[in-house]
Parts: C-alpha cells; structure tokens; sequence
C-alpha cells in the first residue's frame, strides 16, 4: 500500500488519494460510508476474495474492482478515472488515467518480477542440494553451469568443469552414433532417455 501510495503521488501529484483495508470487512465499512472509484486487491488466493466481490453485490456497491496482477485491465481503469474526473470537475482525465495506468502497470510487474526471482532462488538452492548430478550446457555442448553433485561425483571442480565441453567425460564405451542421435533429440525440443558411461576425472 505505502509504495503505491509512493508511487501515485510521484505520477499523479496528489490527485489521486487511495485508503489502506487491511481485510475484507473494512474494506466494505469504507466503501458503505463514502464513494470510491476503484478498489485495488491483492491478487486473490482464497475464498475470501469471492466472498468480498459477493458482498460488494448484497450491499449494492457498484464499483470497478482491479486485482493486482498482470495484464492489467486497461478499460477498468479508464472507467474509474472518468468517474472521479466528473466528480472532481476541471481534472485531466487523460494524464491521470496515464499515470494511475503505468504506476499499477509498474508495480505489478516488479512484483511479479520479485517473486520469479524467488522462485528462482528457490529452485537454484534445490538444484545445488539435490544429490543427482545436474549439467547444464549451451547448444555446442560447451557446460554453464555444474551443481555440487557433478564435482562429488565426477572428481571435476566447478571451475574445472565450466566452459569445457561435454566431451572432457566421454568415455568412448558407447557407440559413436549416440552422441548426435542424442543431439538431434535434445535441438529438436525432445527429452531424451538413456544411460551413458561417462569417465571420472581419475579415469
């Protein structure tokens, strides 16, 4: 709430106020008492959110309603706008509809940002932890990036490993037309299943 609050008056220069609920029932006390012309929510995880939007009908509380998440409703919130530039009379419509547009906009896209960054980070410590070998190379073959189950496993560091082809643990105990045949399998977008014998850096 605070850094959209920030973030309006920076682009709407104190046009456009906006009221913190911190739950569903004041939310409803707030819009009963005075007239709004766009609710924001939080992007909806329970039932609570459908139940809010239900009572909104009961009481007869006709209102635009924009979830904070990507894409954003464009025509919700010219809508909006145009309601508090009638009530406000002598407002630039299009400037704050423009600016309250591109600050939701923003906002949610560093927030949807934020949280893939913490996907990632995530999936990255999973990945380091796990005591299967992961490898990830470029379409040449040539490795990026090894996890610590590579190192334990094959006797290469990391920093042995990283910019070496794939080729440093060929073992020459298959047949020569596996490796394009896996290849072929892995450029063209398909997963590919088998056993291979690699080499141990200690042979």
């Amino acid at each position: 709430f605070f850094q959209l609050r920030h973030r309006l008056d920076e682009t709407c220069h104190g046009r456009v106020l906006i009221k913190h609920a911190l739950s569903t029932g004041k939310a409803l006390s707030c819009l009963a008492e005075a007239h709004y012309d766009l609710v924001l929510c939080d992007e909806p995880r329970d039932d609570s959110t459908r139940t809010f939007l239900s009572n909104l009908d009961d009481h007869g509380i006709a209102v635009p309603v924009l979830f904070l998440r990507e894409p954003i409703d464009e025509e919700v919130i010219h809508r909006a706008v145009a309601s508090f530039c009638q009530r406000s009379g002598g407002a630039d419509e299009s400037s704050i509809s423009h600016a309250l547009l591109g600050t939701i906009t923003n906002y949610c896209r560093e927030n949807r940002q934020e949280r893939t960054e913490d996907t990632l980070r995530m999936l990255w410590h999973a990945v380091e932890q796990t005591a299967d070998l992961v490898v990830i190379t470029d379409h040449f073959g040539v490795i990026e990036y090894v996890n610590q189950a590579f190192a334990a496993l094959t006797g290469y560091s990391r920093e042995e490993a990283l910019g070496q082809s794939f080729r440093m643990l060929k073992s020459s105990q298959q047949a020569l037309e596996l490796y394009p045949q896996i290849w072929q399998t892995l450029l063209a977008g398909n997963s590919f299943h088998g056993v291979i014998l690699n080499q141990k850096k200690n042979g």
